[in-house]
């Protein structure tokens, strides 16, 4: 499974984390990271969290990076805020 993805920024002043950006340009522009990824497996943290007014279980990927579009990883990968 190839999937695409953006990290939104911590450090962006004018949104809201946990926003959603329903343009994949404004998604593009506020993203630290932008990549490709195949994911490899996920698992449930347990956690349950509230979005855009509604209860969200949330899930933990490991993903191997394909292509890095914009920003930088790491050697050992890129990590969420």
């Amino acid at each position: 499974m190839l999937l695409g993805f953006t990290i939104l920024s911590a450090h962006a002043a004018d949104i809201r984390p946990n926003t959603y950006l329903p343009s994949i340009q404004d998604r593009e522009r506020y993203s630290d990271i932008v990549c490709s990824a195949t994911i490899l497996k996920t698992h449930a943290t347990g956690n349950v969290e509230q979005f855009a007014g509604e209860e969200r279980s949330e899930w933990v990927a490991e993903a191997r990076v394909d292509s890095v579009f914009k920003g930088a990883g790491q050697d050992d990968g890129i990590a969420g805020p």
